[in-house]
Formats: C-alpha cells, sequence, structure tokens
C-alpha cells in the first residue's frame, strides 16, 4: 500500500459557477470564473459602466447610430466583460462579474431615489463576495471598471478594505457635464446634423447646471434617469481624480485612441494628477471605448495580456531597446527581432506568455526573427556566457 503526501494548496479544475450575494435587501446574481491548477488565485471583481448592464455586459450594436459609429461591428454584439473574465481566467485570475441590480430588479425599482451611491454598494457587496471564496487570494483582489464602473472604482474602495488595486477601463477624469455633451456632438457631427447636436448638447449642459442648483422638476426625468441619479453620478466625477488619490492603491489605467466617449485627454489628466509610471498607462491604438478594434467584436488580446501582467506583477523591464549596444530586439509584423553586433557569438532566446506557456526556447547568432503567436505581450531572457537580458515586448 502506497503513502500518498497530499498538498493543502487548492487544486482545481476550471469552471464557471452562477452564484447570488445580497447588496442592501436586494439579491444580485454573477458569475464566479475558477481558474484551473493550485490557488489560491489573484482575483478581480468586474463593474460594470452605465445602463442596466447583465453580467457579461452585453451590448448589441444592431440598432440607431450603431452603424454609423462602429460599421466594422455592425450588427454585432459586445460582451467585453465576458471576453475579459475569460482571458483571465484562462491566465490563471479569477474573476467574479455579476448583474446590475437594474437588470435585475429594473422593474420595481423606485427610478426617482436611484443613485449612483447604490453601484457602489453593490460593487463593495461583489468585493466581498469574492474575498470571501477560499479559492481566491484575499490580499490580491482587484477593481476593474469599465467607463461609469472606472468611476465608482476608487469610492468603492474606499468603503472596502478588500481592495489591493484598480484597473480603470476607459475611466473618464472628466466630469459629467462636460463629457456627455461632447458624447452628442460627436455623434451628430459624424452621423446627423452638427447644428442639432450642438443645439441638443447644449440643451443636456443646461439640464445639467439645472441639475446642480437644485431647481430641476423632482418628477421630471432626463435620459430615463431623475435629478438624483445625475445629481449623485456629477458629484462623483467632480471629485474622482481625489478618490482616486485619497484611496492610494496601485492603479493601472487602459485607454483606447479611438474611444469618443471617453476621450485620451482622460487617461492623461490622471496619468499627470496621479504621477503614474509608464507600465501603469496604456493608450492602445485603434481602440474603442468597448475596447475593441474597429473591425473585431471582441476586447483587444493585448489589452488582456496588459491587465494579466500588471495584476500578476511581473518585473518591471525594458520595452524596447536592451541596456548593453551589442544587441538589441524590437518588434515588427507580428514577429520579434533580435540584432547583434558579433555573428559568431551565440545567444539563446527563451520567450514565454504570461501565462507561462514556454514559446521558445532556442540558440541563434547574429541576426534573427522569430513569429510571435497572437499580439500581446510577452516576456523572456535573452542570454549567453556574458550577459543575461530581461525581455519585455508588446505586439
Amino acid at each position: 500500500m502506497g503513502l500518498f503526501l497530499l498538498s493543502s494548496a487548492l487544486v482545481s479544475a476550471q469552471s464557471v459557477t452562477s452564484v447570488s450575494f445580497t447588496s442592501d435587501s436586494l439579491s444580485l446574481n454573477g458569475s464566479f470564473y475558477l481558474p484551473a491548477g493550485q490557488g489560491p488565485f489573484p482575483a478581480v471583481v468586474l463593474v460594470h459602466g452605465s445602463g442596466p448592464n447583465d453580467r457579461y455586459q452585453t451590448l448589441p450594436l444592431n440598432s440607431g447610430n450603431a452603424q454609423c459609429l462602429y460599421p466594422g461591428l455592425y450588427p454585432g454584439t459586445v460582451k467585453n466583460f465576458e471576453d475579459i473574465a475569460i482571458g483571465l481566467q484562462d491566465s490563471g485570475i479569477a474573476v467574479f462579474t455579476y448583474d446590475k441590480r437594474t437588470f435585475t430588479h429594473g422593474s420595481t425599482l423606485d427610478a426617482q431615489k436611484i443613485v449612483i451611491e447604490d453601484f457602489i454598494r453593490d460593487g463593495s457587496a461583489a468585493l466581498n463576495y469574492l474575498a470571501s471564496r477560499t479559492e481566491v487570494d484575499t490580499s490580491l483582489l482587484y477593481i476593474v471598471g469599465h467607463s461609469q464602473g472606472a468611476t465608482l472604482a476608487p469610492y468603492i474602495a474606499l468603503q472596502n478594505t478588500h481592495a489591493d488595486g484598480i484597473i480603470s477601463l476607459a475611466g473618464p477624469a472628466i466630469p459629467l457635464d462636460t463629457i456627455l455633451p461632447d458624447q452628442v456632438r460627436y455623434i451628430y457631427r459624424n452621423c446627423a446634423d452638427s447644428t442639432q447636436g450642438e443645439q441638443i448638447a447644449q440643451q443636456f449642459y443646461q439640464a445639467f447646471q439645472s441639475i446642480r442648483a437644485g431647481t430641476w422638476p423632482a418628477n421630471q426625468a432626463l435620459s430615463g434617469a431623475y435629478a438624483p441619479f445625475w445629481l449623485s453620478w456629477l458629484q462623483k466625477t467632480d471629485s474622482v481624480v481625489d478618490a482616486f488619490q485619497r484611496a492610494g492603491l496601485p492603479y493601472h489605467f487602459v485607454q483606447g485612441s479611438d474611444d469618443f466617449n471617453v476621450p485620451v485627454e482622460n487617461a492623461n489628466r490622471f496619468g499627470k494628477a496621479l504621477n503614474l509610471a509608464a507600465e501603469d498607462l496604456a493608450i492602445y491604438p485603434g481602440i474603442n471605448h468597448y475596447l475593441t478594434t474597429a473591425s473585431n467584436i471582441n476586447v483587444s488580446q493585448a489589452i488582456i495580456d496588459t491587465m494579466v501582467y500588471w495584476i500578476k506583477k511581473a518585473p518591471r523591464v525594458g520595452l524596447v531597446e536592451a541596456a548593453d549596444p551589442n544587441y538589441y530586439y524590437y518588434t515588427k509584423n507580428g514577429r520579434l527581432f533580435v540584432e547583434t553586433d558579433d555573428d559568431a557569438e551565440v545567444f539563446q532566446l527563451r520567450l514565454y506568455s504570461l501565462d507561462g506557456r514556454e514559446i521558445y526556447n532556442t540558440s541563434f547568432k547574429g541576426r534573427q526573427s522569430w513569429a510571435l503567436p497572437r499580439p500581446g505581450i510577452y516576456i523572456g531572457r535573452l542570454e549567453n556566457d556574458r550577459y543575461s537580458l530581461p525581455l519585455k515586448i508588446q505586439w
């Protein structure tokens, strides 16, 4: 009869489980994405953008101005939280994503009493649920907020000590009563009549000024929501930079260059105000507000890889050039190129994806190139008897 020693570490099979948790007196539903392997795992909770979103943040792009604004995605359906959840899960990070209270209970909630603090409490309750899971590492719990959810993230962290860091996806630094009229101007300028768009933008701005002053009629909705909701959201966007500063956590900001909803200026404001390091502010060319390219309905793999890299706290290494002038490396057209000055000197390339899969372990001389399997971030080393150089590349 054999003797087997069983490790106390948690070993799991990859799974997705439907669960429920309580926020205030409401029961909310969500999905827990558990990675395969040995836990406990780092984990994130995903906090939605505006609107009555489900846990996948499902958005059909088949009506309204969708064909004009996103011709390469029309008439598809964005599910960016599902994309992120699966991508992180595949890389050893647990994820909790949930249906917004306005999705599950929208028909029974009093619309005139809904305020942004409701969603902050929901996000905090979701973080508490995540912390209660034995499969997760409670010292590595992160809030990932998209758009409005990125605004709420520091306020959640300020009231919940479980938060160990925040990833902001397309989060606004500019107040709502500037952001929303600018969105209207963009849509009408590109898809309708710019003069009419300016009139509607001014109407929104004036309405927000009335809400701020307390003169907006209590029983009159503005775009489906009432004054208490708008005022609470305005106040949170007014002080969001201060909230990030007060929360004092590690931050990573993700922004797309083609995001007209929340333009790049917002990320740059955060970068300056929070004195972000280069690796904590990532601006992606050709990425829109939904974190996709103009032609692919799924979240950019480069964004997911960067999130994985940041969450796992891989070593911070140089982005492009090697420290020694005798050799350097770069990427072009989906290939990694390495060049050395000495064609006789042998080097060993070891390259890995962020989830630890070995991509290359090979020797070479002089100048060589290798195909990268997909867009994303790769780490590794370039070594010989004299040098040992850490690599971090992004395609």
